[in-house]
């Protein structure tokens, strides 16, 4: 209820605030990373999926401020992995967790965005920027049942070529993903999600 009482607001001071002119960005593309279980206790290791891809599709909406850009977004992404591998894993599949039984996660995140138009050529601008909120995933991972809050980072490099009527972009990005557990066994677990990616898009 809060986080979405956040968004409501959000794009409510945004829309009065910035003024009319906004963009509506679509762009899909693919990241690779993998899924990462520290157990906390050196001798047990760690527990993690194979660095595995994620296809994702992105719409986001953005108010321009002189050259900061101020957003939201949402993504939905299949991360294609089925289990976790252990510190002992062999092929004889001895040390394995199962987190999907249909072959892959399917995600969902939003987020509130931050950019600054770093770089104006002609039609071409760079915005780095970072966003930030929580995401929500399917999984049969043994302790679903003890996951707590999970939020994202990301940053990204945005490459947009401005023509009349659409803007080609262009986007590369870094993003973290970590869940907090309700209960730890050890203090230094925690799971964590890390991924590279690219994407192409248009904006209207």
């Amino acid at each position: 209820m809060q986080i979405r009482t956040f968004f409501i607001g959000l794009a409510f001071l945004l829309s009065t605030g910035v003024g009319a002119q906004t963009g509506l960005t679509v762009d899909t593309g693919l990241e690779l990373g993998w899924w990462l279980h520290q157990i906390g206790a050196p001798e047990r290791g760690v527990f993690k999926t194979h660095h595995t891809g994620s296809p994702f599709v992105q719409v986001s909406y953005q108010w321009p401020l002189r050259r900061w850009r101020l957003g939201l977004g949402v993504r939905g992404s299949l991360f294609l992995e089925d289990d976790m591998r252990g510190p002992t894993d062999s092929r004889r599949r001895a040390e394995r967790l199962i987190i999907s039984d249909i072959g892959f996660i399917p995600m969902l995140r939003a987020g509130v965005q931050v950019g600054y138009e770093l770089l104006r050529r002609g039609n071409y601008v760079f915005v780095p920027s970072l966003q930030y909120g929580p995401f929500f995933f399917q999984t049969n991972h043994p302790d679903r049942g003890n996951f707590g809050y999970q939020h994202f980072t990301e940053i990204l490099f945005t490459h947009v070529w401005k023509r009349p009527k659409r803007h080609w972009i262009l986007r590369m990005n870094y993003n973290t993903q970590r869940i907090f557990l309700r209960e730890k066994n050890h203090p230094n677990e925690g799971h964590q999600l890390f991924s590279w990616g690219i994407g192409v898009g248009l904006g209207f």
